[in-house]
């Protein structure tokens, strides 16, 4: 198979495991068509191993130029082997796990693609569309929001650098997306229930790289600064203002909510010629304490701030599309600079997939 033009007819999807049923590409969400790559829901069938009963769930299958496609397996099944000897379960969320994969073209290794299988994530809402569902639909925004997304990305990262040995170099608002938490701790995805928490998840590890430079690991912790930014723009309420937060700490709450936003912009120094604050270390090190103190503080605002999510979702008011094109081998597009043939310096793509609301 020399593209992927009319791949969602193509005759090459029958040649992945009998086990997945592949469906077509979901208009309107995450799973698409692209020139580089193919994402499809399929139904998996499988055999428990703790009980050995016949059992199916949904899961992604992808299928990307072989690149692309070897780097995500190396990086998923090296944080899988992480994970197994951390044993921390809340990393684990962080990340969607990695089931197999396989060559294409009767299992041809020239074959130009291969497809991998991984976790579900549903409904599969991305950071950007997070965002704008803010912004649009004027959720009030409490500041434990941003404070959530940068606890748990901060976490995965450090992980993801210090354990695997990796950098994502990828982290735009399309490759982290959130799982909703019910209070068992399964994906919220029954119409009636109420999510009372939120994961953020970072997928898409195609353009990953060991980390042999610090530009790797700049890029990572700029990425993160720079969307906790956008989250805290969304913020409308005065943190002296906020519930439950005793009267005392009320001025150093705000005189350190303005010490984090000013470390998410960032600070120049002129000695070292580096930005002081693009050290995961140091921002742990900074404000963690402080975003425990507040996402406590805030717990009530939260929840209900997540359960307005969750229903705009429910009801069909926030929707997704791809912000990417079907792009065919010969389109004139795929030269151009933009999302669609976005580079990473190198002049190879970045497989990237942006939902976006309508």
């Amino acid at each position: 198979m020399s593209n992927l033009r009319d791949l969602r007819n193509s005759e090459h999807l029958t040649l992945l495991p009998a086990a997945y049923q592949c469906e077509n590409p979901l208009k309107g969400d995450r799973y698409k068509l692209e020139r580089t790559k193919a994402v499809y829901r399929c139904k998996y069938n499988y055999k428990d191993k703790q009980d050995q009963q016949e059992k199916s769930r949904y899961v992604i299958v992808k299928i990307a130029e072989r690149i692309a496609a070897d780097t995500e397996i190396n990086v998923l099944e090296k944080i899988k082997d992480c994970l197994k000897t951390d044993k921390n379960t809340e990393l684990s969320r962080k990340f969607t796990a990695y089931i197999e994969s396989g060559n294409l073209d009767g299992g041809d290794p020239r074959s130009r693609f291969k497809w991998l299988s991984i976790e579900e994530v549903h409904p599969p809402m991305s950071l950007s569309g997070f965002c704008e569902a803010i912004k649009d639909k004027k959720v009030p925004c409490p500041h434990a929001v941003p404070l959530v997304f940068f606890s748990q990305i901060h976490s995965a990262l450090k992980f993801l650098h210090e354990q695997t040995g990796f950098a994502h170099r990828d982290l735009n608002d399309g490759n982290i997306i959130l799982r909703f938490m019910e209070k068992n701790g399964d994906s919220a995805t029954d119409a009636t229930t109420s999510p009372i928490r939120i994961e953020f998840v970072i997928i898409d590890f195609g353009f990953s790289a060991l980390i042999a430079a610090e530009r790797n690991i700049m890029d990572d912790v700029e990425d993160l600064r720079h969307h906790t930014a956008e989250l805290c723009d969304r913020v409308k309420e005065d943190l002296h203002q906020t519930k439950g937060w005793p009267e005392i700490v009320k001025h150093r709450g705000t005189e350190d909510w303005g010490k984090f936003r000013h470390a998410l912009q960032g600070h120049y120094d002129p000695k070292t010629g580096k930005d002081e604050f693009n050290n995961l270390s140091l921002l742990g090190k900074l404000f963690k304490e402080f975003a425990e103190t507040v996402i406590e503080v805030q717990r009530e605002e939260l929840e209900t701030f997540i359960k307005a999510i969750w229903s705009l979702w429910q009801n069909h008011e926030i929707k997704m599309k791809p912000d990417v094109d079907e792009i065919s081998e010969d389109s004139e597009e795929t030269g151009k600079a933009g999302k669609a043939g976005a580079t990473g310096g190198t002049g190879e793509p970045k497989y990237t997939g942006r939902p976006v609301i309508d």
